[in-house]
């Protein structure tokens, strides 16, 4: 799944939550990769729900991971301490 723009507030945050429910929840998929190079900005309220989300994945048995985050959003994930539980390091390749 590829997001763009800024993830932060409550409505952003919540349709990716319901997009994600809808496509991953029981479609048999154990790993959903989620590429954050095109966000441009995240708020504590989107690393949340990253957070949320990965939890959700794991009781389902599921792992979510996170790729492609710069800038902003992969200080910001750092600063939470979510990226070491779910990657979101920017390749350097």
């Amino acid at each position: 799944m590829l997001l763009g723009g800024e993830l932060s507030g409550e409505s952003s945050t919540a349709s990716l939550a319901d997009w994600v429910e809808e496509h991953f929840v029981d479609d048999g998929v154990l790993r959903i990769r989620i590429d954050l190079s095109q966000v441009t900005e995240i708020d504590l309220e989107g690393v949340a729900a990253l957070g949320v989300l990965a939890a959700e994945a794991l009781e389902q048995g599921k792992a979510l991971v996170l790729e492609g985050a710069s800038g902003q959003v992969e200080r910001k994930l750092e600063e939470t301490g979510l990226i070491r539980y779910l990657g979101g390091h920017h390749d350097q390749t």
